[in-house]
């Protein structure tokens, strides 16, 4: 997955490099949608959990200011992990809300960007072992951080979008402390590798 990222990447930049200048200032709006790679970090080590891949996407508004930026967006995001030894299979699907600051180069027709900030998750659903959780067992809430890189390419009024990040929770997972023997409490983490369209408006 990493290697078809990376491969997305280099073509958007061989495109993008000639042609006329980005414009310095704009507003985009768009739709993007791709995979999301999660896993977990747990209070107590006792198991290395599988990946679970699910979806991520949703709408996105992203204001370019020349070098600086800044984008939201309201996501859709699978995430979860699985555990063949202890026979443990959480997945939850979040309604979750990044916001970012970004740091690009405006380069003919496109514009690479590295970026950091922070996503807010409301919980959609959460199922334990196939079971549904109970109501207060998990929080209904999410903070996490957000970093990562996106390329941008533009033609005349629409773009085109690649963007990579990593996705690490700040908040437990359960309210209830230890929910699940050897699990303890733990945190979301997610690689998200998503392209999409935009126009500008």
């Amino acid at each position: 997955m990493k290697r078809i990222a990376g491969g997305l990447f280099a073509f958007l930049f061989l495109i993008g490099t000639s042609g006329e200048a980005v414009a310095q200032i704009g507003i985009d709006f768009g739709v993007r949608g791709g995979v999301s790679v999660t896993s977990a970090s747990f209070e107590l080590d006792t198991f290395d959990p599988d990946n679970r891949t699910g979806f991520v996407g949703g709408p996105f508004l992203n204001v370019d200011l020349g070098i600086f930026g800044v984008q939201v967006a309201a996501l859709y995001h699978q995430m979860g992990f699985e555990d063949p030894d202890s026979n443990t299979d959480l997945e939850f699907t979040y309604y979750e809300i990044p916001a970012i600051v970004k740091i690009g180069v405006p380069l003919p027709r496109m514009k690479p960007s590295i970026f950091g900030g922070v996503a807010l998750g409301y919980e959609g659903s959460c199922e334990i072992n196939g079971a549904d959780c109970a109501d207060g067992e998990t929080s209904s809430t999410q903070y996490a951080g957000v970093a990562g890189a996106d390329v941008a390419l533009y033609l005349g009024n629409f773009s085109m979008w690649a963007d990579g990040r990593y996705n690490f929770g700040v908040s437990d997972v359960f309210d209830e402390g230890e929910l699940l023997d050897g699990i303890g409490s733990f945190k979301h983490r997610a690689w998200n590798f998503t392209v999409g369209l935009g126009f500008r408006l």
